[in-house]
């Protein structure tokens, strides 16, 4: 064996956890239980490593808490000679992409600051004035509750979301970034873990390919040509480990 397979072959302790949806209590709650982290939620699992496989976020409103927690974590445990990976899920790639269908409200409320009036305004405004320029007919056409209908699907701290996921906008871009240096999947002693599944589609790919091809797509996202990110084969969709069809 090579050296790094002899040094993967120590590891004692390893605990997996996945699909954590915006829940902080529950991932907390798991991350107790595990001896993982002490009542304060710092890191007490010692030499242990965590593997969070993926979809942190969507489905509940402390995506943006759990996110800040589990980086801290990552280095506290690796200063106690423990690791945390964590791995790259279909949430965390329709987030940077703009798929929001899952986002709940409580997200969008942990960006807002008291600054997001104004920039929804300022957006609004621009908004409008795409519209003025692009199509003056469509303009002059707009119904009277366009703004009302608007704003409720931009609610405040959708701005600042979106600036913090998608390395498109013109933001800080810090969840984008804290993705793009994540993994699609990793091995662990014998173990491979990943959101998905690897299917005979990706199975001779490295998985240092994999991530390296999911990174390129997600900086320079294209719906038409989205490759790993979206097909039902790739790491982040494929089901048929678990005896289920691949989705439509």
């Amino acid at each position: 064996p090579s050296r790094w397979e002899r040094r993967q072959a120590r590891i004692e302790r390893i605990v997996a956890i996945g699909d954590i949806h915006g829940d902080y209590e529950g991932y907390m709650a798991i991350l107790r239980a595990a001896g993982l982290v002490d009542d304060r939620g710092k890191w007490s699992g010692g030499k242990a490593h965590l593997v969070q496989v993926g979809d942190l976020p969507d489905r509940g409103p402390d995506t943006l808490k759990i996110i800040e927690h589990i980086q801290t974590l990552t280095r506290q445990a690796k200063r106690k000679g423990g690791r945390v990976h964590s791995l790259i899920g279909n949430h965390e790639v329709m987030n940077v992409i703009g798929d929001l269908r899952y986002v709940h409200p409580g997200e969008y409320e942990a960006f807002v600051s008291r600054k997001s009036e104004r920039l929804r305004e300022i957006y609004y405004e621009r908004y409008l004035e795409r519209i003025r320029n692009e199509d003056p007919n469509a303009y002059a056409a707009l119904p009277d509750d366009f703004r009302s209908d608007w704003e409720e699907s931009h609610p405040l701290g959708w701005l600042e979301h979106r600036q913090a996921w998608d390395p498109r906008w013109n933001g800080d871009g810090d969840l984008a970034e804290w993705v793009s240096g994540l993994k699609v999947a990793v091995r662990v002693n014998d173990s491979l873990f990943v959101h998905g599944g690897i299917s005979a589609a990706y199975c001779d790919n490295s998985l240092e390919s994999l991530t390296a091809k999911a990174i390129e797509k997600l900086a320079a996202y294209d719906s038409n040509d989205a490759g790993i990110l979206e097909d039902a084969a790739g790491p982040f969709w494929y089901r048929g480990l678990s005896g289920m069809e691949p989705r439509a």
